[in-house]
């Protein structure tokens, strides 16, 4: 008995592809995984399939740990037996895998192998009718388990562009800011997480949600903080001066939140950032800073915003 299931949280692509693909052999369900479950019993799944879900939902933690949650309780148990191994969530992602990897391998109570690699994708040239030129959908590297895997090595062969840091720039730029570049779209990570056997898993089928979205804040805050800054040089001077612009003549140097989400992030950050997940990002700041007004920010609540917040 082959079941596929597909999950989708927007109600209109929910209903296009189940027109889409009405005479096969799927079932399609509607999901909001910030705050509900995935209608299928524990240990349900022998394959979780997620591609680029996790990427989107990392601008909240919530909606990241009820995914990461809800593909562990669903994926089928690891047995007592044979090779002791159990379902297997595999993640597409074109977050660095120095940040996904800690993030799956020290997932609070996760009872699971992770092993890694990067894939060059098949992209279309438009550009160019040499169709040589596309990439070809072959590994770079060997699936491992060690947390050193490096990104391909940048070289003329394959023409990846190099950071500061020594790694593989894809999506970043030196300024801290969201600039995906052409190599970005070429190559994908690849994570394979298997469940296995131990007298835990025996026991424990959920994971802590509470647990794992401390996880994902302080795995996503320790990566950025330390590679890719958003509180650069030039944005607190950019931000000085739209709030110095912004402010001349008003009787406070407060400005509300809605004109702080437009210039504290770049067009293509507010892509991926909507305003619904700046508010969740505001209130978490919030907690930690409770003397803070509520409702507005002055500058150099903004700088400490961006610097905690990542």
């Amino acid at each position: 008995d082959n079941n596929i299931i597909s999950s989708y949280d927007d109600n209109g692509v929910h209903r296009n592809e189940q027109n889409k693909y009405k005479d096969a052999t799927m079932d399609f369900v509607q999901v909001d995984l910030s705050s509900e479950r995935v209608p299928y019993p524990p240990g349900y799944f022998d394959l979780v399939v997620d591609k680029s879900t996790l990427d989107c939902t990392l601008c909240s933690d919530e909606a990241s740990a009820g995914l990461l949650c809800e593909a562990y309780r669903s994926l089928k148990a690891a047995e007592n037996n044979g090779d002791g191994r159990g379902g297997v969530y595999a993640i597409v992602s074109f977050h660095h895998k120095d940040l996904l990897l800690p993030m799956l391998q020290n997932l609070p109570g996760a009872e699971w192998t992770v092993k890694h690699q990067v894939i060059a994708r098949q992209v279309e040239d438009l550009i160019s009718n040499d169709t040589n030129s596309a990439s070809t959908s072959l590994p770079i590297n060997s699936p491992t388990d060690n947390a050193n895997v490096e990104f391909p090595a940048c070289s003329a062969e394959v023409s990846l562009p190099t950071a500061t840091t020594g790694t593989c720039a894809f999506s970043w730029s030196n300024n801290g800011e969201f600039e995906p570049n052409e190599q970005y779209r070429r190559f994908v990570n690849v994570f394979i997480c298997q469940k296995k056997y131990t007298s835990k898993t025996a026991k424990t089928v959920e994971l802590d949600r509470d647990a794992v979205r401390k996880h994902i804040h302080k795995t996503n805050d320790e990566w950025f903080q330390s590679q890719n800054p958003m509180l650069t040089k030039k944005r607190i001077e950019d931000l000085r001066l739209e709030f110095g612009t912004l402010l001349q003549g008003a009787p406070s140097n407060y400005l509300d939140l809605k004109h702080c989400y437009g210039i504290l992030f770049t067009d293509a950050e507010r892509e991926h950032l909507t305003f619904d997940y700046f508010l969740e990002d505001w209130r978490a700041f919030l907690e930690d800073f409770p003397n803070i007004a509520k409702d507005e920010m002055t500058f150099e609540t903004a700088c400490k915003f961006l610097q905690v917040m990542q």
